[in-house]
């Protein structure tokens, strides 16, 4: 994400969200990715209060949603850094 975007959608949950607040990220992959993405997101200080899993059709597919215990923007923001390192992954 290119920063003049990324800084307009770190304002939108400053003003969206107020934290410390519950946050649900949810993203799509290669269902052989999703061992790192779990990995990635329990390895962030953010507490993981749950996972919903949701398999495509043909099953190649995986939705995740985990539902973060954020305590500011820049920590929502961080693990969607993070993330961005899985292969294929698409953010809803």
């Amino acid at each position: 994400m290119d920063t003049q975007r990324r800084l307009a959608f770190e304002k939108k949950l400053q003003e969206v969200h107020q934290f410390p607040a519950e946050y649900p990220l949810t993203c799509v992959i290669p269902k052989e990715e999703e061992e790192e993405a779990r990995r990635i997101v329990n390895s962030r200080e953010e507490v993981v209060m749950s996972i919903r899993k949701k398999t495509s059709s043909k099953g190649r597919y995986i939705s995740l949603t985990f539902v973060l215990k954020a305590q500011n923007s820049a920590s929502v923001m961080m693990v969607y850094d993070d993330l961005s390192a899985v292969k294929k992954i698409l953010f809803i």
